[in-house]
């Protein structure tokens, strides 16, 4: 594969709905989106899930950013594998993880087949969950959630003593 392009986006989705964590109430969530471009022409898209802050993992946006600009992205051109790139590096899974997705979607594109197809799987749709916070009633949040047909729920909930009241 002949690489010509190698691009990152920041990018601030706006969540359909706030909900509050432990940590504030999150209305948005900053990601940044990896497009890889071959000689052809053909686009692979991946996305790398590190928070603003490094609440959940160490790993932030700003550090993936740095990492998958400065190391992961200068050494893909031409290469057949990701082993012999991310080898080198040491952490970072979310850049990984991202650079890997859009990787793999331009693999999959370049034979023509959804990445899905690519990597050997065979369902045609997956269950997706709702989230419920501690913006509202729980009860009638877990309710919305199954109304909307999701078949599971994750709930944010406050560690002790954290303030928020």
């Amino acid at each position: 594969m002949k690489l010509t392009e190698a691009t990152l986006y920041r990018i601030d989705v706006p969540m359909k709905q706030p909900f509050l964590t432990a940590h504030g109430t999150v209305a948005s969530r900053e990601v940044i989106i990896v497009e890889l471009k071959d000689d052809a022409g053909r686009q692979g898209y991946g996305e790398i899930s590190a928070f603003s802050s490094p609440f959940y993992t160490e790993e932030t946006v700003e550090t993936a950013w740095y990492i998958a600009r400065k190391y992961l992205l200068p050494f893909l051109q031409d290469k057949e594998t990701l082993s012999s790139v991310f080898a080198s590096i040491k952490g970072h899974p979310m850049a990984k993880a991202g650079v890997e997705q859009a990787w793999y979607d331009l693999r999959a594109k370049q034979q023509n087949l959804s990445l899905s197809e690519f990597v050997g799987g065979s369902r045609k749709k997956v269950a997706a969950g709702g989230v419920i916070s501690l913006t509202g009633d729980p009860v009638e949040e877990l309710e919305k959630v199954k109304r909307e047909g999701f078949q599971r729920a994750k709930v944010k909930v406050e560690k002790a003593g954290s303030g928020s009241s």
